[in-house]
């Protein structure tokens, strides 16, 4: 409960801020935790979503045991050093990232206030992240 008093009560003050509204003046104490119900029933369902298709990729790719290299490229020790340099900073996947976020930024509208352009990102970070540590 301590929970949702807390989160409820950052989501008011991060919402209603932008319009310079104190309110907590508006509203009783029982309201904080309804008005965060919403949100977090949003973020947990992006979090099941991502769980279900991380873990469907995950194990679609592990299950894989004919891995297809063809693609993959190698670096050879008679390279010079820019050229390794080079190489493993365009498969570097977070500058890949980095790249993505900062074009559609660039192209979405008001990208701060868009909910697209949050959806997106997050589903790129959280697919990076499960890549990264699972």
């Amino acid at each position: 409960m301590t929970y949702l008093f807390v989160c409820g009560s950052l989501y008011l003050i991060g919402f209603w801020s932008t319009f310079d509204i104190n309110v907590f003046s508006l509203i009783s104490i029982y309201d904080i935790p309804k008005n965060f119900v919403y949100p977090l029933m949003i973020s947990q369902a992006y979090f099941v979503v991502n769980m279900i298709t991380g873990q469907y990729f995950l194990h679609s790719y592990l299950n894989n045991d004919s891995e297809n290299k063809d693609f993959f490229v190698e670096i050879n020790e008679d390279w010079s050093h820019k050229k390794k340099v080079f190489i493993s900073i365009i498969s570097s996947i977070p500058l890949w990232i980095i790249l993505v976020t900062g074009l559609l930024s660039i192209f979405i509208e008001n990208h701060s206030q868009s909910i697209f352009y949050w959806e997106i990102v997050c589903l790129i970070f959280s697919y990076y992240l499960l890549t990264r540590w699972v």
